[in-house]
């Protein structure tokens, strides 16, 4: 799903679990997509961190606050200076990081 989409979707009431198939983490649930086939031009959402912890599920929370957490690989890409495999290992650690099971 895209950025602006998900927005969309937000803005008419539906939540982040209602919209993404989440995951349980490291005592949380995440949204994990897949690595798109261009990351360069995709605005597909490809991670979403802690849901309980950033409050997104919350009703008080901005829809534009919420999107600041829908991170898509662009935004890893932004993050490691266009570094794809950097991007790439960058999302499998902070997942790994998420999916880690104590």
């Amino acid at each position: 799903m895209k950025r602006n989409e998900a927005k969309k979707l937000l803005l008419e009431g539906k939540k982040i679990g209602e919209i993404f198939d989440l995951i349980p983490g490291q005592d949380c649930m995440i949204y994990k997509g897949k690595w798109p086939d261009d990351p360069e031009v995709s605005d597909e959402i490809i991670y979403i961190p802690d849901i309980d912890l950033n409050d997104l599920e919350d009703d008080d929370v901005p829809v534009s606050e919420k999107l600041g957490f829908l991170y898509t690989a662009k935004d890893f890409l932004n993050q490691t200076g266009g570094n794809v495999p950097a991007a790439q290992n960058t999302t499998v650690l902070i997942a790994d990081v998420y999916l880690r099971v104590a």
